[in-house]
């Protein structure tokens, strides 16, 4: 955001001594205001994802300088407001740093991300682990009925191929033949 320079035209041309005082104060007052309109504005809540902080750009260098050297306070009472002035002087590097900052978050969040997916995928192979279990469970549990079925109809006394043989000793002709 760029701030009013009408006030510090004015102090630069000024004749007199008095003149100077009256707009240097026009400056340093026109700065606050902007500081503080630009506060109001919230941009942090207004554009979601943004970081919390408004870069104020004064254009001429001069102008910057005269706000921040008749007023102290001036950066620091803009800071708390969540404001940081900007001059020509350190505006590449302020950008470079906004950028750095971008980039900080950009990868915290793909680290957040991939925590999240990594877990997610950590619980679903612990599902499908509990699902082989319980498949194993059931093939051992179908295993154990198949052999005791099996030996039902095929082994031990009086089971059902035993009895279906002495039938067939007895007469009756299948067209095939069991195996003991």
């Amino acid at each position: 955001s760029k701030v009013s320079l009408t006030a510090y035209a004015q102090y630069t041309g000024a004749k007199t001594e008095e003149e100077r005082r009256k707009y240097i104060a026009a400056h340093v007052s026109s700065v606050r205001k902007h500081i503080d309109e630009l506060a109001a504005k919230d941009y942090a809540d207004t554009v979601k994802g943004t970081i919390s902080y408004v870069l104020m750009f004064m254009p001429n260098e001069a102008s910057y300088m005269a706000a921040v050297q008749e007023d102290s306070s001036l950066q620091l009472d803009a800071y708390r407001k969540k404001i940081v002035l900007i001059s020509p002087t350190n505006l590449l590097m302020s950008l470079q740093l906004a950028h750095n900052l971008w980039q900080k978050e950009r990868q915290t969040q793909n680290v957040e991300a991939i925590f999240s997916r990594a877990s997610k995928l950590y619980d679903k192979l612990a599902s499908v682990q509990e699902s082989l279990e319980r498949v194993g469970k059931g093939i051992d549990q179908a295993h154990l009925a198949y052999t005791q079925a099996f030996n039902q109809l095929f082994r031990g006394r009086g089971n059902y191929a035993k009895q279906l043989d002495d039938l067939r000793q007895m007469g009756i002709s299948p067209n095939k033949r069991l195996n003991f």
